[in-house]
Formats: C-alpha cells, sequence, structure tokens
C-alpha cells in the first residue's frame, strides 16, 4: 500500500510540485530511525576531553605542515569545528562535506582525539574500496557494512558503550540497511558518526536517511576544498558537487585537459597511447583509464597490454624465453584469459578461503 507523504512545512509537495509517494512498510522504519537518532541526540555521554582534542588538531597540523612547507598551512577552520563537534558528547554526530574538502584528515584527528580517551574506533562503508579508503586515509580499522551485518549475525564483533562506530558515504546507505546500523549502534549504547554528502552519489536502495538525520540532530560542514591546489580546480569541484557540471566541465576544457574526438576508434586510440606514454614518462605517478561500457574496457585494456608487450614490459606467448618469463592462459568464467608476470588484476568477486 502507498502513503500519501504530508507536504513539508513550507506547504510544497516536492520540488516539482508533485506528490510524494512511500510505502507503509518504508514510512515504518523511516519512523523507528527517527525516534532513535532524536534518542541518541539527547544522550551525551561519549565526550572527549579538550586536551586529547587540542593535542589531536596540533598533531595533525604538523603532519600536514611538514608535507606542505608553504606558510599557513594546516587543518582549515572548518575542519577544527568539525573535529570538536564528532568529539563531543552526544551518542550521534553528522558531518557532511564536499568530495576533497578534507574529511580523511578531519576523520585522522578525531580518531587521535578518541583513541586518547579510551574509546575504540571502527569504520564502515557501503562498497569495499570506500571502506579501503577510509581506513588508509583515517588509520580507522573498517569494513563493509555488509562484512559488519554478517558479524552481528553471528554474534561476533559485537559494539559497547566504550566504540565509536563511523559510516563513511552515508549519503548512498539506503533506510532500510541504515536503520539496522542505527538500532545495532543504540542499542550498544556506542556512539554513531555519520560521514557523507547527500548531494553525491545518492543510495541504490529505498530512502534518503542520511539528509533527514542530519537536518534532525544539526551537522558540521566542510565546503572548502583542500585536496586541489588551484583555484580554478577548486572551484571546478565545488561545480561539481552542486550540480553546476557543465561549468566543472568548462574550466577543465578551458585549460585544456579535455580532448574530444570523431569515433570511438580515435577515442580509445589515444586514451591507449596517452596511458602508455604518461606510464613511461612517470612511472612513480598513478593514472586510470575508464570507460561506461564493458566492451570498450575490454578493449581499452587489451590495448594497453598489447603496448606494454610491445615496449617489453610484459612477455608474450611467442616469447617465453624472454627475461620477463611466459604469459600464460587460463580458462576464466570469462573464456580463456592470457597473464604474464607484471599484470594488474581485478577479482570480480570476494573469496576469503583463497586468502
Amino acid at each position: 500500500a502507498l502513503v500519501e507523504l504530508r507536504p513539508d512545512s513550507s506547504g510544497v509537495r516536492g520540488r516539482d510540485g508533485e506528490a510524494r509517494y512511500s510505502t507503509v512498510e518504508m514510512v515504518a522504519i523511516e519512523g523507528v530511525i527517527a525516534s532513535n537518532v532524536m534518542a541518541m541526540k539527547t544522550r551525551q555521554n561519549h565526550g572527549v576531553f579538550k586536551r586529547h582534542v587540542d593535542a589531536a588538531i596540533a598533531a595533525q597540523d604538523r603532519s600536514i605542515q611538514a608535507g606542505n612547507p608553504s606558510p599557513g598551512q594546516g587543518l582549515s577552520a572548518e575542519q577544527r569545528q568539525a573535529i570538536e563537534h564528532v568529539t563531543g558528547p552526544g551518542q550521534i554526530a553528522v558531518v557532511i562535506g564536499f568530495a576533497g574538502a578534507g574529511k580523511s584528515t578531519m576523520l585522522a584527528a578525531a580518531r587521535q582525539a578518541w583513541e586518547a580517551q579510551g574509546y575504540r574506533v571502527h569504520g564502515a562503508a557501503l562498497a569495499g574500496k570506500a571502506a579501503e579508503g577510509l581506513e588508509q586515509s583515517s588509520g580507522i580499522t573498517s569494513r563493509t557494512l555488509a562484512s559488519w551485518e554478517y558479524s552481528w549475525q553471528a554474534d561476533r564483533s559485537r559494539l559497547n558503550a566504550r566504540d565509536v562506530f563511523v559510516i563513511d558515504e552515508g549519503g548512498m546507505v539506503a533506510s532500510r540497511q541504515l536503520a539496522h546500523f542505527v538500532d545495532e549502534v543504540k542499542r550498544a549504547g556506542a556512539k554513531l558518526v555519520l560521514v557523507g554528502d547527500h548531494e553525491q552519489l545518492q543510495a541504490i536502495g529505498a530512502g534518503a536517511p542520511f539528509r533527514a538525520i542530519s537536518e534532525a540532530v544539526g551537522h558540521a560542514q566542510l565546503s572548502d576544498v583542500r585536496r586541489q591546489q588551484a583555484d580554478w580546480q577548486k572551484q571546478a569541484s565545488i561545480d561539481f558537487a552542486s550540480h553546476r557540471t557543465a561549468d566543472g566541465l568548462s574550466a577543465y576544457a578551458a585549460h585544456g585537459n579535455i580532448q574530444l574526438k570523431a569515433n570511438r576508434d580515435d577515442v580509445l586510440k589515444a586514451i591507449i597511447a596517452d596511458y602508455v606514454a604518461d606510464r613511461s614518462a612517470h612511472p612513480d605517478d598513478t593514472r586510470i583509464a575508464m570507460a561506461h561500457r564493458r566492451d570498450d574496457v575490454r578493449a581499452i585494456n587489451a590495448g594497453i597490454r598489447a603496448a606494454l608487450q610491445e615496449c617489453g614490459e610484459l612477455a608474450k606467448a611467442s616469447n617465453p624465453s624472454g627475461d620477463k618469463g611466459e604469459e600464460l592462459s587460463y580458462q576464466t568464467n570469462n573464456g580463456k584469459r592470457s597473464f604474464a608476470r607484471g599484470d594488474r588484476i581485478v577479482f570480480l568477486e570476494n573469496d576469503r578461503d583463497l586468502g
């Protein structure tokens, strides 16, 4: 059964004036989230001594300055406020931040302050890649949300009141899943910290709970882009984060960073040539070639591999005596595939039994 949602406080039904509908079940789930987070907001039992917060901020400042000798570089005022916000006594805290606005640096300092206070800090994200990124950038040991749920079903890794549970990319988590985590953290008496950007990639499942929670309990904001150094790049990042995609792309086009080709073959050739040339010129840098369709991804991968074989970086099947060893063929789920020493491999599923 569908339910028509009441207009918001301004009397507007939806952004476009249309009525909004949900299901009875989803309204109930989101009602439970709302009552849980309001109860958590009032529980002020997770404070951190000011001396621990100040020491963590000072340590993060030193680390930034060590990596960036320009004067005045350190945590921004926004980042300091966010650190103070999440290390406050409330049982729930939310940080909204643009991509590149320094969320990881902020969380690294918060982790140090929480640990100095004796808390255990755990991280979670929807995607494995995001959990890995959270751990590498902030030092918070992290796993996927699915992995946490699996552990709890088996009655392992349960939380308690001395735990802080950080969920990154919170805007991508759907209502049903987030409801489970809010409930588990509240029941354990732990602290929940949600970090994300409700304007970025949306949840695949139903609901937009991150936005609703941030409005209900308040949040700290990070909108000063710090990942890019050039002002035009910072502005482009803000444009991308604020749905002004054409403006962001125009800035990169104006600086000669976007090339357009007449057809698919020309594009593929250019991507392959540029990738291989950049790899030779800057062996210690990183680069990525991306495409929307699997056909194009396969063509780009095959082209790059062939180019690396031509310049002797990877073995060829026809040259088993080369110093790079031998190219070997294997039967995979996707047909016969060839591999040589030095190939980069992406595994398409997790298999803990294989290590």
